[in-house]
């Protein structure tokens, strides 16, 4: 018996999570009906866009005439729900305040993109959530709700840039996307909030185009409560005082797939370990670790070293760990895993630290 749960325990390690704290719908503003579960059979007339629209030209001058609107999925097998077709993107700014308190956030996602074809309209992931203005290149434009999906009633032109920034708020809702009970997204513990995004989590927080083909680069901005931290991908660059909490700065400037995007909203303490292979090594831990890392989370910097000679330099400039409670699980959330604390005084712990380590290459670089 203690094989089989040190086993189950194994297969936890690569993403999973408590069952969050009851949250509640958020409502729609747009025109359509509001809905936060699965699609429904048809879209409602009203919702749907013409199948073409007037033509328009484009900076050179040349008349284009827009085809049907961009997809709304990618026909993953898998997940034929999850990413949207028409366009790439290259940037995500994400910019929220968090209230763990009241397992809330609001703000808005300004998402840098370029078009892969001609479509006179396209769509982003969002589940649940409230939004309240759309704009493309600056300007507000039309939007729809169906199912989990945002439609931007604006078009695209292949090989051209857009810039939409979404604002929006509320309470996040997680997903099963597993149908095995495991909740991802954005989650609410004891001490805050913590996301573990793996496979199509990411839209619960950020409208996105949420499928592993299209990486980007990001940059965070989260405002965390006073006596919280936000920690999140990357390097954190600048930490900004401010009335309602400090503003801190992450930025991931390696291409991320989306599920591997993380903020962690809580009471933590930043602790230095000593480069590896050049590579700066911090942890984030709960105020109950008095800053001393787990013994598992030291051997760290001597794992890189052997992997360096087995798979190559370390794709990533900063590697760590953050310690979250009610995730009986880790996730190799890139260059800052997500640990759950159970993991502490098993005798495994010092393999799962290797694995998720061994994901920044394989699973996140590849």
């Amino acid at each position: 018996a203690t094989l089989l749960v040190a086993l189950a325990i194994l297969a936890a390690a690569c993403g999973g999570s408590a069952e969050p704290a009851p949250t509640t719908a958020a409502t729609s503003t747009t025109a359509a009906a509001a809905t936060t579960a699965a699609p429904p059979a048809t879209e409602p007339p009203s919702s749907t866009p013409p199948e073409t629209a007037p033509p328009t030209t484009n900076d050179g001058g040349a008349a284009v005439e827009y085809a049907q609107p961009a997809t709304d999925g990618i026909d993953d097998p898998y997940f034929p729900g999850l990413g949207n077709g028409g366009y790439d993107v290259e940037h995500y700014l994400i910019d929220l305040r968090a209230d763990p308190a009241g397992n809330t956030i609001d703000g808005t996602t300004t998402i840098e993109a370029v078009a892969t074809g001609d479509h006179s309209s396209f769509t982003l992931d969002l589940r649940g959530l409230e939004v309240a203005t759309v704009t493309v290149d600056g300007a507000a434009v039309d939007y729809t709700r169906i199912g989990e999906e945002l439609r931007v009633e604006a078009p695209l032109v292949a090989g051209e840039s857009v810039t939409v920034a979404v604002a929006y708020g509320g309470t996040p809702e997680p997903v099963d996307d597993l149908g095995d009970g495991w909740q991802t997204g954005w989650i609410r513990n004891a001490e805050g909030t913590f996301v573990a995004s793996e496979p199509g989590g990411a839209r619960t927080w950020f409208p996105a185009n949420d499928h592993p083909s299209d990486k980007a680069t990001f940059t965070f901005r989260i405002t965390a409560p006073a006596g919280m931290t936000a920690v999140a991908n990357g390097e954190l660059t600048d930490t900004i005082a401010a009335e309602s909490g400090d503003i801190y700065v992450w930025e991931m400037a390696d291409p991320m797939a989306t599920y591997l995007a993380t903020v962690v909203v809580a009471p933590l303490e930043r602790v230095e370990h000593p480069p590896a292979a050049g590579v700066v090594l911090r942890d984030y831990l709960p105020p109950s670790y008095r800053g001393e890392a787990p013994d598992s989370f030291q051997k760290t910097g001597a794992m890189i070293e052997y992997f360096d000679d087995l798979f190559g330099p370390y794709p990533f400039d900063q590697y760590g760990h953050v310690i979250v409670s009610g995730f009986p699980a880790a996730l190799e959330t890139q260059t800052m895993t997500v640990f759950g604390d159970a993991w502490f005084g098993s005798p495994f712990a010092e393999f799962v630290v290797a694995h998720e380590l061994g994901h920044q290459w394989f699973g996140n670089h590849v």
